[in-house]
């Protein structure tokens, strides 16, 4: 049975570009597989479930990213996780404004 996983390359995945990776290689696929779970995480819910056998299918393939140090790629992560949480609260704020207005008696 096929399933998306196995028809959906891993370079059409639009934020792969994030993991900071050239290409998926036999030594650092795990390292590959990591980053892409925790850009994952750090975008949030709705992505593709990225898994070692994905990962691992696609030894070999260059991704068209950017090569990352593990610093850099720490402190883009870290951005990444600040504008999700911004995105989020604002939504919140944008419902705690609409739940208070709409319980508010008419004047």
């Amino acid at each position: 049975m096929s399933t998306v996983e196995d028809s959906y390359p891993l370079t059409h995945i639009v934020w792969v570009r994030w993991i900071g990776l050239r290409e998926v290689s036999e030594e650092n696929w795990r390292k590959v597989y990591t980053r892409a779970v925790q850009v994952q995480t750090a975008l949030g819910p709705g992505a593709m479930e990225i898994t070692p056998e994905l990962v691992r299918r696609h030894i070999g393939q260059p991704l068209g990213a950017y090569q990352l140090s593990d610093a850099a790629f720490r402190k883009q992560l870290s951005e990444l996780f600040g504008k999700r949480l911004a995105r989020e609260l604002k939504q919140w704020e944008d419902r705690q404004s609409t739940d208070a207005t709409a319980i508010r008696p008419a004047q």
